[in-house]
């Protein structure tokens, strides 16, 4: 007889199992990767959840059609810059005044990963900005 762990870690390997065959052969809308896939809704009014690889196939592909697939980096990006992000791509500011939040956003990005050069894309700023938060040469006194 199964255990109740046993029935979980089976429908988790199930689940794990649905939702690896469908993203096997896609990739990422924004950077054309591969890796650590997943899916994003367009529109936060029309998402149902996010819970959907154990649906049936017809609401479950009703639910996907609302989607795009990105990767984990580009899913955070996009979250992070639907916040108080400045997205002008291509200009480098020097003139950059930064509050709280920025700040702790130019940390977070740098502990996930992300370039210097990529921060500052990202921000609005210049990398030398970056270089300085994260080294502590500037906002030292904030620790987020």
């Amino acid at each position: 007889m199964l255990t109740r762990e046993d029935k979980k870690r089976y429908q988790r390997a199930w689940i794990a199992q649905r939702r690896a065959d469908w993203f096997a052969g896609k990739s990422c809308v924004e950077c054309g990767s591969t890796e650590n896939l997943c899916l994003h809704h367009v529109s936060r009014k029309n998402k149902l959840s996010h819970r959907i690889w154990s649906w049936a196939a017809e609401r479950r592909n009703a639910e996907i059609s609302k989607c795009a697939v990105l990767c984990e980096d580009c899913h955070r990006l996009h979250h992070l810059r639907c916040g108080d992000f400045n997205t002008s791509r291509g200009k480098t500011p020097t003139n950059t005044v930064l509050d709280v939040k920025t700040v702790g956003q130019i940390r977070y990005l740098a502990v996930a990963g992300f370039s210097h050069r990529r921060i500052a894309a990202l921000i609005g700023c210049g990398r030398q900005t970056v270089d300085d938060v994260i080294a502590g040469r500037s906002w030292a006194w904030l620790r987020t």
